[in-house]
Formats: C-alpha cells, structure tokens, sequence
C-alpha cells in the first residue's frame, strides 16, 4: 500500500485505466474469439451451416 500512496497524480489515475482495460479484454478476447467467419478488408462475414455448404453472410461497405 505504501507503494501506491507513494506514485504521483498521473500514475495513480493511470492505474485504475489499465485495470479497466485488463478487465474489459479479458471478457472481450474470448467472445470475439470464439466468432467463426473471414475477416476481409475490415469487414467480417460471419458463417452458417446450410445443408452441406458453408455460407458467409456480411456487409462490405462502399470505398
């Protein structure tokens, strides 16, 4: 504890930041993860199974 009350004012509001950015990509990685699909010029086609084929569906958007 000495350690904390010993950091100046940008060191301690820095702290809480990256806890938060620690706690938001641990939930965030393994539900994005977890999604099956292509990834193509930043736009992701997410894949559904129809009988024996394999469907992307997605948006691209207009360049």
């Amino acid at each position: 504890m000495k350690r904390i009350k010993e950091l100046n004012y940008y060191e301690k509001g820095l702290l809480p930041v990256l806890i938060a950015m620690m706690v938001i990509f641990t939930v965030a990685y393994p539900v994005l993860a977890s999604r099956t699909g292509l990834v193509y010029d930043s736009a992701f086609f997410g894949k559904s199974k129809e009988e024996a084929d394999a469907v992307f569906t997605g948006n691209v958007r207009d360049h």
